[in-house]
């Protein structure tokens, strides 16, 4: 492990916010407890609007600043800190995430002890306000989250929640793609291990993430990325309206659903229904999204 500030490498921390000054605040008081030292890394927080004045928070943390991204889209708000960046790794996380204190060491570290590794995806904890009591909408995160290990492992690819990337394979692949609300992380991280680019995953590298609550953020939640699949075409089916397609929409996902029911989360009957609750109402709101879509509405932000 690197111990001291000379040998460690500078690392720039990006970190779009819209409409979350609460979440980011939070944020950046764990970045403020980090054991990497604080000479060798920069937090560059990217304001994508609806923050109000979040200069305060920004002030706060002697190695951050603050960007501005008029353009709507968390991608673009990151391709605005890439620009801007001076690390020779980028540790990409979001506003509503809470890096645990070793994120930064852990992540350099990893990639140190992996020369071959170009891309690092790191565990993001989904949690519960109460974690005796979790609602339905809980229940669900924290079952289906953020399976960044199963996304490396399955697809080679990895969400910008928790991901380090060596600086110059933006400058070998280029940069997020602007005209996807949803998905493009994944898009870009695919188009790196393509291209032979190996990524890798952590989980000491661990970021937690509350889960959403309120019905109307899961809602939006699941709107939102419904629209970056249908505009990456991902499923062939989004694109044209047929009866198959519908008939998708309206029947559950019964195979990876019972391969969920095992999860420490789900131990009891009542919160295996809450789960199952919530897997139809996510179809539900796949379908609306997709007739919608197909009927030439465009994808929404959140």
């Amino acid at each position: 492990m690197r111990i001291s500030e000379e040998s460690s490498p500078f690392v720039s921390v990006i970190i779009p916010v819209y409409r979350n000054p609460d979440g980011l605040r939070i944020c950046m008081d764990a970045l403020q407890k980090q054991t990497y030292p604080v000479g060798r890394f920069e937090v560059i927080v990217i304001d994508n609007g609806g923050n109000g004045d979040i200069e305060p928070l920004i002030s706060r943390c002697a190695n951050a600043r603050l960007l501005c991204e008029e353009i709507p889209g968390s991608y673009a708000a990151r391709n605005t800190g890439l620009r801007e960046a001076r690390g020779e790794i980028i540790a990409f996380t979001d506003s509503d995430c809470i890096p645990a204190a070793r994120w930064i060491a852990a992540g350099v570290d990893a990639l140190d002890e992996t020369p071959l590794v170009n891309l690092l995806s790191g565990q993001v904890d989904v949690f519960a306000r109460n974690p005796e009591k979790p609602n339905l909408l809980e229940t669900h995160q924290i079952v289906r989250g953020f399976h960044h290990e199963r996304s490396v492992r399955e697809e080679a690819c990895s969400g910008t929640a928790n991901l380090l990337v060596y600086r110059e394979l933006f400058e070998k692949i280029g940069p997020f793609r602007e005209d996807l609300q949803s998905g493009a992380d994944f898009e870009w991280t695919r188009r790196a291990t393509s291209e032979g680019y190996l990524l890798a995953y952590d989980a000491l590298t661990l970021v937690r993430h509350p889960a959403r609550f309120v019905l109307r953020d899961f809602v939006l939640r699941y709107v939102r990325t419904t629209g970056g699949r249908y505009q990456q075409g991902l499923d062939g089916s989004l694109h044209r309206l047929t009866i198959s397609s519908l008939l998708r929409y309206l029947v559950p996902p019964v195979r990876s659903t019972l391969g969920e029911l095992p999860h420490h989360a789900l131990g009891t009957p009542y919160r295996k229904l809450q789960f199952f609750i919530a897997e139809y109402l996510i179809q539900g709101i796949r379908l609306a999204e997709t007739v919608r879509l197909a009927l030439g509405g465009t994808p929404i932000r959140y």
